[in-house]
């Protein structure tokens, strides 16, 4: 197997017990690995068979199975596996239980969700949550750009609804109204007609569940925790990106499935061949000043594009027209033609408009992807803390002086507080004059404007660094440092969320700056570096306001992914 695939098994929550399937039976299945497994089939979504099995659900990719059993699990799954125009014409069996049980918030208040305007999606996500309490408040807020993020990336294969629990029908409409909510709400009133919705729910706390259309559950996590809030959606991205017909990695499986399953559904007739895949990187392309690619390929019994003309739509220049002709015959993964069941010589038509650049989806994309890869885990840091931003009564800027320091004339602005121009004054000035040169150890003493400060060890909690350490320390800057190894130079991205302001250096050159107001998100500001081999040093600086004083990191390798020979 790939390795996404083994990431997707060690990032498992845990498995819940599966919603009953009706029509298909269990029976026996190879498990991928040289054994076998009982299980029922209930729903294929992309490259992927799910099951249910005693106790829970199974996943299996299609390679993984026989066409026989390629066979046999389409014809118990078809019917399931479907999915209608939109929600409002859903097939799948939970999806359907959903029609007219569902709201948006609009202007403050609930209304009924109009289904017809979406589509009907493979997943739905839980999310147990209640109004009475505060930490749903809380929580809507954090995970709320991991939601739209999945959503621009992967748009209607999944959809959330929010479910009450452990509150009333006016909590429910007032936690969705307060917070914004994005995706769908539960109505109350209908919720106990759903089974679903009482089987998951939580004795206390919050959780998030995935099932699938055919109200499979695939995994949970309870989500009172910035690392559980991380570790649910890690595991939901992997999915739906396993799933998207745009991941190469798993182009066989999806050719397996129909090499399997078309002789079946051709069985009189005839079909013309079918290309799985588009070979083409877009960001080459447009560099290359391609615009669309169509092309006329033959395709041999044995599914083997055997030659490509390239059609009047084609736009690029004549330099790459060889080049495209050959990367259509080389890298195309195409089904053959069929007659009455059987594979035969055919043509078809290859299509490929080049999309305009969309350099945040592509960042989105590369961070999602990067999880295949191995994670760079800083477990200690050394922090500097805190140093108060003093009040000093500032109001317009004077002049700024050599360092560049903002120099401000003052003015009164209230006893209790610390003027916004006080904090941007102090979020730019810094205690050293090149971050290459700061390199601190344990204990070491360190001045800054005539007060004296020691950096000190700190253990993170998974990636959250705490400098409040569950006091209240407001009005304050303080600096995190660290130091961590790689074994070659390399691009990768930093995941990022703090609480309030950050800038961040790497290896002394600072590349990120971000003089912001915010609660601590999970990866909210993507960053794209370049590591170094060997030591690299990273120095953070966090300035908060009021309340929470923290910062989240991940490190990533970016990983580049491509299609597994076979």
């Amino acid at each position: 197997m790939s390795s996404i695939s083994s990431v997707f098994r060690a990032t498992a929550v845990f498995f819940l017990a599966a919603a009953a399937t009706a029509a298909a039976k269990s029976s026996s299945w190879s498990d991928g690995k040289g054994g076998t497994f009982t299980g029922t089939p209930v729903q294929a979504v992309g490259p992927c068979a799910f099951f249910s099995v005693d106790g829970g659900a199974r996943r299996l990719f299609f390679r993984e199975l026989s066409l026989d059993e390629c066979r046999r699990f389409y014809t118990d799954a078809a019917a399931a596996s479907n999915v209608g125009p939109s929600w409002a014409d859903a097939k799948g069996k939970f999806t359907r239980r959903l029609i007219n049980r569902l709201a948006v918030v609009q202007d403050q208040k609930l209304v009924d969700a109009d289904l017809k305007s979406r589509p009907e999606p493979r997943f739905v996500v839980l999310y147990c949550g209640s109004g009475w309490g505060g930490a749903t408040y809380s929580t809507v807020w954090k995970i709320r750009h991991l939601y739209e993020r999945l959503k621009g990336l992967y748009g209607g294969m999944f959809d959330l609804v929010f479910v009450g629990v452990r509150h009333d029908s006016k909590a429910q409409q007032g936690v969705a109204a307060a917070t914004h909510m994005p995706w769908l709400v539960a109505n109350y009133e209908d919720q106990k007609l759903v089974s679903e919705f009482s089987q998951y729910e939580p004795a206390d706390g919050e959780r998030l569940v995935l099932l699938t259309s055919g109200g499979l559950a695939l995994f949970s996590g309870d989500i009172g925790t910035t690392q559980e809030q991380a570790r649910f959606f890690d595991q939901l991205s992997v999915l739906l990106d396993t799933c998207s017909p745009e991941n190469p990695q798993f182009w066989p499986d999806r050719a397996r499935l129909l090499a399997a399953t078309r002789p079946m559904i051709h069985a009189r007739g005839s079909a013309d061949p079918i290309v799985v895949n588009s070979p083409f990187d877009p960001a080459l392309l447009r560099k290359a000043g391609i615009e669309q690619i169509s092309a006329q390929l033959s395709v041999s019994a044995d599914g083997k594009v055997v030659s490509a003309t390239l059609l009047p739509a084609t736009r690029m220049p004549e330099l790459f027209r060889e080049k495209a002709v050959k990367a259509l015959v080389a890298q195309c993964v195409a089904i053959p033609a069929l007659r009455d069941g059987k594979p035969v010589e055919g043509t078809c038509t290859f299509d490929f408009t080049v999309p305009a650049p969309n350099p945040r989806r592509e960042l989105d994309l590369a961070w999602i992807r990067s999880v295949y890869g191995q994670p760079i885990r800083i477990p200690q840091w050394l922090l500097l803390r805190p140093i108060p931003v003093t009040e000093a009564d500032f109001s317009t800027v004077e002049r700024t002086d050599e360092n560049g320091v903002q120099v401000l004339t003052k003015v009164n602005v209230g006893p209790d507080a610390v003027s916004r121009k006080t904090q941007l004054s102090a979020f730019s000035r810094e205690f050293f004059e090149d971050a290459a040169a700061v390199a601190p150890q344990p204990g070491q003493q360190q001045v800054v404007e005539n007060a004296t400060y020691t950096w000190e060890a700190v253990n993170s909690t998974g990636d959250l660094v705490d400098f409040a350490n569950d006091r209240r320390m407001e009005y304050c800057v303080g600096y995190a440092y660290a130091e961590f190894d790689v074994a070659e130079a390399c691009p990768a991205l930093f995941g990022l969320g703090s609480d309030d302001g950050v800038k961040i250096w790497l290896n002394g050159e600072l590349v990120k700056n971000s003089w912001v107001r915010r609660m601590t998100q999970i990866d909210e500001d993507l960053v794209a570096v370049k590591l170094k081999p060997g030591k690299n040093r990273i120095l953070i600086k966090i300035q908060n306001v009021e309340g929470e004083w923290s910062f989240f990191l991940r490190i990533r390798k970016q990983v580049s992914l491509a299609a597994p020979r076979t």
